[in-house]
């Protein structure tokens, strides 16, 4: 019935007015917002680093760009490190 609705929705109006009106963040290291980076000219597509990019740019006869790409890489991968390093010889002597 529609008192009985009216009610409930009085009901539902309080328990929403009983909860504390302000939330209080804290601040974590997965909420921290973190300064833009600096970029500069002939950074590699801003800074996108994969190997799949490094072979398209060795593909495409850009051997210096992908030899410091692999550089990059085997600093954020040590443990492909020597796969890396041979990939680089490899450019070296193209």
């Amino acid at each position: 019935s529609l008192k009985t609705t009216k009610k409930i929705a009085k009901v539902q109006q309080e328990e929403i007015n009983d909860q504390p009106e302000e939330i209080i963040e804290t601040e974590t290291e997965s909420t921290k917002i973190s300064p833009p980076v600096e970029m500069k000219q002939g950074d590699f597509f801003g800074e996108v680093i994969t190997e799949t990019l490094a072979e398209v740019l060795a593909n495409q006869g850009q051997y210096q760009r992908a030899i410091a790409m692999y550089e990059k890489l085997s600093l954020i991968f040590p443990e492909k490190s020597a796969f890396f390093a041979a990939r680089i010889e490899n450019l070296k002597n193209s």
